[in-house]
C-alpha cells in the first residue's frame, strides 16, 4: 500500500471508530431500575400517592424532565411533571420522589424521561407480575383504612382483630423501617388514615434532619387534618430534645426521663380488668416528663401525663409516654384495646352495625355504587338547573322508533306509497339526516348551549393560628367539546383573590367508576398538571357532559370571628360570639362536645350569647339532616330538594363521627379530612355558617367561568378554643 493511500485510510478508520463509540453510547441509555408506589406498595385509588422512581444512569450524563402519565377517574390520561429537572450521571442511581393520583384500581402507569423534548425513557407499567419485571400494585379501595407505622409495631394488629365484622373492608397496616420512605410533600399522606411513630429505635430518625422536607411535610399533613400517634418513652432525650426532629410533635417541652413503677392509669383507661405484669421483680418504666402540656390529658400517673391528645389546627396528635413495643407491654393482653382507643376506633361490641362510625365498613349493597358521602355530594352537584338528562327508557324507546323508521317504515314508504323501491337510496339517508337533526335539537332543548358550574366551598378557619383551609368541590358542564385550562383561585370574605398560601387542584374521583377502564370519549386527549399542581392544562370535556374537580388551599386569614367561651357543667360551652366579619352568616350553628346551639342568622357586628339550657343534642341535629339527605335521590330533572340535600350531605361529612350513625349506610372514607368531630372533644367549639359569596373562583385561561344558571354554596367553620373554668379564673 502506498503512503499516499495510508493516511486517508487511517483517517477513515479513526472516524469509523468514533462513530462506533457514539453508537455504543446509544446502546447504553439510562433505564428505570426500581419503582415504589405508595407505602410499601399500599395506596388508595383517587388519592395522592408517593411514587419513587430509581433511574440507572447510562453512558453519558443527562439532564431532563420526569413525567408520570396515568388515567384519572374518568379514564382520561393525565400527566404529572416533576417540579425540577433531574440529572442522571453515568453508572449511578438517582431516586426521584413524586406524587400522583390513580384513577383506576388496577393501576397503570407510564413513566417518561425527556431531554430537550425528546423521550429518552418511555416505559409503561401495569399490575401483571413477572420475572425481573417492575409492576404497579393494585390500589386499595377508598373505604379501606390504611394505617402506616414507622418503627417497631405497638400492637395495631391486636387492635384490628377487635373489629373483624361481616362486610367490613380489611384494615391495612404498613410497617416502614426507614424514614426515607416518608413523603416529602404533605399530600403524599392523602390516603393515610393514621400514622404511628414508635421511637424505641432513635437512630432511625437522624435522617429526618438531612433536608427537613419530610418533617415539614408531616407537620403540614397533620395541620391539614391528619392524625399522628407518637410513642416516645426511654428514647425521649434523643427524639424529643429541643433540636430533635420529633420535638415539634410533642404536646409539651421535654424536661427529663423519670422512672414509673405503676400503670393504674393505663389499666383504668381500658376498664381496669387487664393488669400489666412486670417482667422482673418489680415494674420499672422509663417515661418522659413534659412541662407546659397543651392538650387533653387522657391518662396520667400522678403528675406524669401518659396519654395526651392535642389539636394541631385541623388535625390531632396522640402522644403516648411509654414504649408499647417493649416489655412488659408486648405480652400485655390490654395492649390491643389500648391501641384501639388511641386510634379512635369504636369500642368493640357483639352487635356492631355496618354504619357505626370509625369502623369504616362498606355495606355490600353499595359495593359498586354510591357508598361514600363524598360521592353522594358529587352526584348532587351533577344536577344542573335547566339541564334535563333523558332517561334510559326514553333513549331505548327512541332507538326502537329509529329502527322501525329506517326498516319497516322506509319499506312501507317506498313499496306501498311511492311504489318505487329504488327511491330507498334517497329516503334512507334522508331519514338518517332527519333523525340526527332531531336528536341534536332534542339534546339542545334538554341540555341547552350554556356552560354551567355547580360548586360547594368549605372554608375552615383556625382562629388561634389565623390559618384558613379551603376545600372546593365542583362539577363543570360544557355544551361543546373543548380543552380547558383550569385554575381555582381562593377568595376572602370580601371577594378579593387570595395570593398567599398553597393550592392543590385535581380531578375528583368516584367510587362508581373505579373498576372501569378506558378513556372517557372517542375524542379524549391528554391533559397536564402544572408542576405546582395548582392548575390543569388542556382538560378535555366532551359535549354535553360533566367533569368533577376538587381544590384544596391553605392560607393566612384576617377574616376571624371573635369568641369568649368557657366550658360549663356537663361540658356545655357558654359565653359570647361576635361576628366581626363584614358579611352576614346564615343558618349558624355552634357545636362543642355533644351539644349544638342553633343560632339562625348572625348579622355582621352581631353579638350572640350562648346560654346553657338552650343547646340541643348534636347527634339528633345531624340525624335529622341525615334523614333529609337519605330521602332525596338524584333524578333526571333539577329539583330544589336535591339542592337542599347537598348541604345536608356536607353537614354529615363535616361531623360524621359526632353524628354516631348514618341513615343511608354511607361511609365518610374518601374525604374524611372534612370531619372535625375529633376537635369537639378537645376543648374546641366550632361556629358553622353559610355565606352568599363564593370562597373560590374557577378560571379558564385567566377568565372567570360563571353564568346565571350556576349554583354555589359557601360554608364557613370557625374553630375556637374553649377555656376551662380554672383557666378562666386565672
Amino acid at each position: 500500500m502506498s503512503k499516499q493511500l495510508a493516511l486517508p485510510l487511517l483517517c477513515c478508520l479513526f472516524a469509523a471508530g468514533l462513530a462506533a463509540r457514539a453508537h455504543g453510547q446509544d446502546l447504553n441509555p439510562p433505564t428505570i431500575a426500581a419503582l415504589r408506589v405508595g407505602f410499601d406498595e399500599h395506596y388508595k385509588i383517587a388519592h395522592w400517592a408517593p411514587i419513587e422512581i430509581t433511574f440507572q444512569g447510562g453512558t453519558t450524563p443527562l439532564v431532563g424532565q420526569v413525567e408520570l402519565i396515568l388515567p384519572d377517574g374518568d379514564g382520561t390520561p393525565s400527566r404529572v411533571i416533576a417540579p425540577r429537572p433531574v440529572q442522571l450521571l453515568p453508572g449511578q442511581q438517582t431516586k426521584v420522589l413524586m406524587c400522583a393520583k390513580f384513577g383506576r384500581i388496577d393501576g397503570g402507569l407510564r413513566i417518561v424521561f425527556r431531554v430537550e423534548g425528546k423521550a429518552v425513557i418511555d416505559r409503561e407499567f401495569d399490575n401483571q407480575p413477572g420475572p425481573d419485571r417492575l409492576m404497579v400494585p393494585w390500589a386499595m379501595q377508598v373505604e379501606q383504612p390504611l394505617i402506616v407505622t414507622l418503627g417497631s409495631s405497638i400492637g395495631v394488629e391486636e387492635a384490628i382483630r377487635l373489629h373483624q365484622y361481616p362486610n367490613q373492608q380489611p384494615i391495612e397496616v404498613v410497617h416502614l423501617g426507614d424514614v426515607s420512605q416518608l413523603p416529602t410533600e404533605w399530600y403524599g399522606y392523602d390516603g393515610v388514615d393514621a400514622l404511628i411513630i414508635s421511637t424505641s429505635q432513635p437512630e432511625m430518625f437522624a435522617k429526618l434532619l438531612d433536608t427537613g422536607a419530610r418533617v415539614a411535610a408531616l407537620a403540614e399533613w397533620i395541620e391539614q387534618g391528619g392524625k399522628l400517634v407518637l410513642v416516645a418513652g426511654a428514647s425521649a432525650p434523643t427524639v424529643l430534645a429541643p433540636d430533635a426532629p420529633l420535638a415539634r410533635f410533642a404536646p409539651g417541652r421535654f424536661v427529663e426521663v423519670t422512672t414509673l413503677r405503676k400503670t393504674t392509669g393505663l389499666e383504668g383507661y381500658i376498664g381496669g380488668a387487664r393488669k400489666v405484669r412486670p417482667t422482673g421483680r418489680e415494674l420499672t418504666l422509663s417515661v418522659p416528663r413534659l412541662e407546659k402540656v397543651d392538650g387533653k390529658v387522657e391518662i396520667a400517673e400522678g403528675d406524669l401525663p401518659m396519654v395526651v391528645r392535642s389539636p394541631r389546627r385541623f388535625g390531632e396528635i396522640v402522644f403516648v409516654a411509654v414504649d408499647l413495643d417493649q416489655q412488659p407491654f408486648v405480652d400485655w393482653d390490654g395492649r390491643g384495646p389500648l391501641v384501639n382507643r388511641l386510634l379512635g376506633f369504636p369500642e368493640p361490641t357483639s352487635t356492631n352495625a355496618n354504619n357505626q362510625p370509625g369502623v369504616m365498613v362498606t355495606p355490600r349493597a353499595f359495593a359498586r355504587g354510591s357508598a361514600d358521602l363524598a360521592n353522594q355530594l358529587r352526584l348532587g352537584l351533577d344536577n344542573f338547573r335547566n339541564v334535563t338528562t333523558i332517561s334510559f327508557a326514553v333513549v331505548a324507546l327512541l332507538i326502537l322508533g329509529y329502527i322501525v323508521l329506517i326498516g319497516p317504515g322506509d319499506y312501507f314508504l317506498v313499496k306501498r306509497l311511492l311504489k318505487r323501491m329504488e327511491l330507498t337510496w334517497i329516503t334512507f339517508p334522508l331519514w338518517v339526516v332527519l333523525v340526527s337533526a332531531g336528536a341534536y335539537a332534542l339534546a339542545l332543548y334538554t341540555k341547552g348551549d350554556d356552560l354551567r358550574l355547580n360548586q360547594v366551598d368549605l372554608v375552615d378557619v383556625d382562629v388561634q393560628s389565623g390559618v384558613a383551609r379551603g376545600t372546593t368541590w365542583l362539577n363543570l358542564f360544557t355544551p361543546q367539546t373543548k380543552p380547558f385550562d383550569l385554575e381555582l383561585v381562593p377568595r376572602d370574605v370580601s371577594g378579593a383573590d387570595v395570593a398567599d398560601g398553597s393550592r392543590l387542584f385535581a380531578w375528583l374521583g368516584s367510587d362508581m367508576n373505579q373498576y372501569s377502564r378506558g378513556a372517557s370519549g372517542f375524542f379524549s386527549g391528554q391533559y397536564v398538571f402544572a408542576p405546582s399542581l395548582d392548575r390543569l392544562i388542556g382538560v378535555p370535556i366532551q359535549v354535553w357532559s360533566t367533569k368533577s374537580f376538587i381544590g384544596r388551599s391553605s392560607y393566612p386569614s384576617r377574616d376571624l370571628v371573635k369568641a369568649d367561651l368557657t366550658m360549663g357543667p356537663e361540658q356545655v360551652p357558654e359565653g359570647t360570639i361576635t361576628n366581626t366579619l363584614p358579611i352576614d352568616l346564615a343558618e349558624c350553628m355552634v357545636v362543642s362536645g355533644r351539644w349544638a346551639y342553633l343560632l339562625g342568622d348572625l348579622k355582621s357586628g352581631q353579638v350572640v350569647q350562648l346560654k346553657p339550657g338552650e343547646q340541643r343534642d348534636l347527634p339528633n341535629v345531624l340525624h335529622d339532616a341525615s334523614l333529609r339527605a337519605a330521602q332525596v335521590r338524584p333524578n333526571n330533572a333539577y329539583n330544589e330538594a336535591l339542592a337542599g340535600s347537598v348541604m345536608d350531605t356536607l353537614q354529615q361529612m363535616m361531623f360524621y363521627k359526632a353524628a354516631g350513625r348514618n341513615e343511608a349506610g354511607l361511609s365518610n372514607s374518601y374525604q374524611q379530612f372534612v370531619d372535625l368531630s375529633h376537635l369537639l372533644t378537645l376543648d374546641r367549639a366550632i361556629l358553622v355558617g353559610r355565606a352568599q359569596k363564593q370562597a373560590a373562583q374557577l378560571v379558564d385561561g385567566g377568565a372567570a367561568l360563571a353564568g346565571p344558571e350556576d349554583q354555589h354554596w359557601t360554608v364557613y367553620r370557625f374553630i375556637f378554643a374553649v377555656k376551662r373554668p380554672s383557666a378562666a379564673r386565672k
